[in-house]
């Protein structure tokens, strides 16, 4: 079932697009809420097809950005996608070898990252991009952006472009 956000769910959709850079993407597009049982997802729609999905409830409509939590929007990969091409903040790009391997599933290495920001924290999420900036997945860091070179492995992949490829062999 397609709803509009309440408040609540506003706010913290915002707020999480502010963390991530991306701020200006709540101001361009309608957030629209997919209810689930037990879940929440969120899409961005342009502001000419809200009220017909509203209306409607067609089984799919608009962007999905990510999924609603207690801790804010939980992004999936078309969310990163979209925050990439916003801001660089929570970006951290590597090489074109650690690229290859993140794209097959596996971590990064502290060598293999070109760019990274030093106030980004241990355990927080990041959108890793190639040499270019372009989002290729989704990590965690393991270690503060800092000390990032001073590691082995330094982000642990949640998703990654090829991770629907993957799936689909099993």
């Amino acid at each position: 079932m397609w709803r509009g956000l309440k408040e609540q769910e506003r706010t913290e959709v915002r707020r999480s697009l502010d963390r991530w850079g991306a701020f200006p993407v709540a101001e361009n597009y309608k957030i629209l809420a997919k209810i689930e049982p037990g879940v929440v997802e969120i899409f961005l729609i342009s502001p000419g097809a809200f009220r017909f999905v509203l209306l409607n409830q067609p089984y799919a409509a608009g962007l999905h950005i990510g999924t609603l939590r207690r801790r804010g929007l939980r992004l999936c990969l078309q969310g990163a996608f979209l925050v990439a091409g916003e801001s660089q903040e929570r970006v951290i790009r590597v090489n074109e070898k650690a690229e290859a391997l993140f794209i097959y599933g596996r971590d990064v290495s502290g060598e293999s990252v070109i760019e990274v920001k030093p106030e980004l924290e241990q355990n927080s999420v990041c959108v890793v991009g190639n040499e270019k900036g372009e989002a290729i997945g989704l990590g965690k860091l393991l270690v503060s952006g800092d000390r990032l070179k001073e590691h082995r492995m330094v982000i642990e992949n949640i998703t990654d472009m090829g991770h629907y490829l993957r799936s689909e062999n099993k």
